[in-house]
């Protein structure tokens, strides 16, 4: 008996085979795939007798020998189902057709009375029953076999494309089959019928998140920081205070006092209140504007910075609100220089981009590069950078690499948008070409950091190394993603991303207890972070974190990001 045993296991089954009319005609069936796994065993170069069946109606669960080579095994399978079921089919009438269903995954093995009883010879039989594999072989008449993969299987053996191996012609999934979620890819062997992009069709549902996921998300010069210490942010009801005394001011008339006022007057002040900001104390910078606010309240470049202090210094979701409330007022009640129109334009947009609003943020980018003679003059490719994470976050993909591809034009060596035309090339299925793009952004990032536009520069070059990892990991080089991840943790050790990503190789590596070290930090800092739903799902997804520590996991991240006074709560580590 098997017993704790890792091994390849298989599902098969016959497509429509209990639409076939007479009991004979299903047993013709049933030997004709027999004899297929037969051939596909001796050209592996394995002997079939060392196959363990588990009959199922019209397939069979099969787990194969541990000393295989299992790229090989594969890729005979592969060969052979496809081969000699286009030999049999063409002989037949169509509606006597043979076309199989494949399922592959790898685990552990326990055996008892009735079975195996561990997580793969669950998740094998799901995959092989999924809605997606079922929609794959419909999607595509002419082909005679469809084959999904596991997750992690494909990335261990298909990914490599060893022995004629295609990893470019899987695409993914979501398997969703009664209590069972999981990640996989599927394949067919001939899609010269059906969808010419299998993957929009038939993968994965469009992704809410921008393209740089799973990492963190970047802001420009003009917007949050997230390295400043809590003690020199605002303080929530300091900013209502002030907000309350400003309100009052800018409800009065006009006074003589307040008209005399010039922008000379006020230009010190403002020019003080920026150095706090760009040295990292908020706090600071709008304690200097408080009093300038309350003594000339109509004032929009007053008006302007504190709504900039707000979004770059404080918790961005504690003060969107009030951001998008100054600069609406701003924008409707005062005669502005077309430098402070495009500015407050910007930061409104940035803030309606924090809180979602993202065909809002558009429309106000779109207004900024209506404002400006060029996208190539200032705060043009700003404008242009959010401009297409608003795109990409509308499910427009398409439209957003034509406004980024406009901005790389603008400033070919800008590494904020050479990372995100990499992270699009990856969503493409081109991983050489993104790793083109990430590994010239990291050089120029380097060599020549002002043509960076984002304020968070170790942030960026920590999305780069992600980035690089992803696309080592999509070429099948799993040395050299695993060093750029230990880049990336170097650059920010406790993110959530970077650690969930370390978990998942440690596990990987059959190194559990590093893993669960990995675990505990990822799901920690995942509840602190907005996007941080992301990484919860994706250790559920892998089996590193429970269900119950998912679940408790998650409500703790939708209390810390709906109601701020609870933004510290931290889940319960996993089991």
């Amino acid at each position: 008996m098997l017993s704790g045993q890792r091994r390849l296991c298989m599902g098969v089954d016959i497509v429509a085979w209990s639409r076939r009319s007479t009991a004979t005609q299903r047993e013709e069936l049933q030997h004709r795939l027999l004899s297929l796994l037969m051939t596909a065993a001796a050209e592996a170069d394995t002997a079939f007798a060392d196959w363990h069946l588990q009959p199922a109606g019209d397939g069979a669960l099969i787990v194969l020998p541990g000393t295989i080579d299992e790229a090989r095994t594969i890729a005979a399978l592969l060969r052979v189902l496809s081969r000699d079921l286009a030999r049999h089919n063409d002989t037949e009438k169509p509606e006597c057709r043979l076309r199989a269903r494949l399922s592959l995954g790898q685990g552990i093995l326990r055996e008892n009375a009735l079975g195996y009883s561990t997580n793969v010879a669950i998740e094998v039989p799901r995959m092989l029953d999924s809605p997606a594999l079922r929609a794959a072989i419909d999607a595509f008449p002419a082909a005679n076999v469809a084959v999904i993969v596991a997750d992690d299987l494909y990335r261990d053996v298909i990914s490599h494309a060893l022995h004629d191996l295609q990893p470019g012609q899987f695409w993914r999934v979501e398997v969703n089959v009664k209590s069972f979620r999981a990640r996989a890819w599927v394949a067919v062997d001939d899609r010269t019928q059906g969808p010419t992009d299998p993957e929009r069709h038939l993968g994965v549902p469009p992704s809410p998140q921008p393209v740089a996921s799973p990492q963190p998300l970047f802001v420009p010069a003009w917007a949050g920081a997230t390295g400043i210490p809590e003690d020199r942010r605002p303080e929530p009801h300091t900013v209502l205070a002030i907000l309350d005394q400003w309100h009052r001011a800018a409800a009065a008339p006009l006074t003589p006092d307040e008209i005399r006022i010039s922008i000379s007057d006020t230009r010190p002040v403002l020019d003080t209140a920026a150095q706090f900001l760009t040295s990292g104390h908020p706090q600071a910078a709008l304690t200097t504007l408080q009093p300038w606010l309350q003594r000339a309240p109509h004032c929009g470049p007053l008006v302007i910075a504190t709504a900039r202090t707000l979004l770059y210094g404080g918790n961005p979701a504690d003060h969107t609100t009030h951001t998008r409330e100054l600069l609406d007022w701003v924008l409707e009640n005062c005669a502005l220089h077309i430098h402070d129109t495009t500015e407050a334009l910007m930061l409104r947009a940035e803030s309606a981009y924090l809180s979602a609003d993202f065909t809002t943020a558009e429309q106000d980018l779109r207004h900024t590069l209506g404002c400006v003679p060029s996208p190539g003059h200032e705060p043009g490719p700003l404008a242009l950078l959010r401009l297409g994470d608003c795109l990409e976050q509308l499910a427009r993909p398409a439209d957003a690499l034509t406004v980024w591809t406009q901005l790389h034009t603008l400033r070919p060596l800008n590494p904020d948008v050479l990372l995100r035309l990499g992270h699009l090339a990856l969503a493409a299925h081109e991983p050489y070409v993104a790793e083109t793009r990430f590994a010239k952004a990291a050089e120029a990032l380097r060599l020549a950091p002002g043509t960076s536009m984002t304020t968070e520069r170790d942030a960026l070059s920590h999305a780069l190394s992600m980035g690089r990892y992803d696309a080592a990991l999509a070429r099948g080089d799993r040395d050299t993603a695993c060093r750029h991840l230990a880049e990336a943790a170097d650059a920010a050790p406790q993110d959530p991303f970077t650690a969930a990503a370390q978990a998942v190789e440690a596990d990987l590596r059959g190194d559990r207890p590093r893993s669960r070290i990995h675990t505990v930090t990822a799901v920690t800092r995942a509840v602190e972070t907005p996007r941080g739903d992301i990484v919860l799902d994706r250790l559920r997804d892998q089996n590193l974190i429970t269900q119950q520590t998912w679940q408790q996991a998650r409500a703790a991240h939708r209390q810390s990001f709906t109601n701020p006074a609870h933004r510290q709560a931290e889940p319960r580590h996993p089991d």
